[in-house]
C-alpha cells in the first residue's frame, strides 16, 4: 500500500484464471479517502484491458462494460461491509 496524509492506496488487479481470451483484465487502485472525521470515500481507480480486439471494444461500448462496473460495485460493498465489520484495519 501507499499511504498519504488522508489516503491509502492499495494496488489491484484481477486477470482471469479461465477464459482470459474473452474477459478482461483489471490494474487499479483501491483507494481509501478520508474527508473528515465521519466520513471516508472509497473507491477503485484504474483501467481495464477488454480482449478481441475491435470486436471486444464494440462489445464493451455496447454494454459489457455495465457488467465491469456492476461487478466493481459489489467488490467495493464488500470491501466497505467487510471495514464497518472490523475484519480491514485500515
Amino acid at each position: 500500500p501507499r499511504e498519504h496524509p488522508d489516503a491509502i492506496f492499495v494496488p489491484i488487479s484481477w486477470v482471469p484464471t479461465a477464459f482470459d481470451r474473452i474477459l478482461p483484465a483489471l490494474e487499479a487502485d483501491l483507494e481509501l479517502t478520508r474527508f473528515d472525521g465521519a466520513n471516508s470515500r472509497l473507491g477503485v481507480s484504474g483501467r481495464y484491458y477488454v480482449p478481441l480486439a475491435r470486436l471486444g471494444s464494440r462489445l464493451d461500448a455496447a454494454g459489457l462494460h455495465r457488467v465491469a462496473e456492476a461487478t466493481l460495485r459489489r467488490f467495493l460493498r464488500g470491501v466497505e461491509q467487510a471495514i464497518l465489520a472490523g475484519r480491514l484495519d485500515v
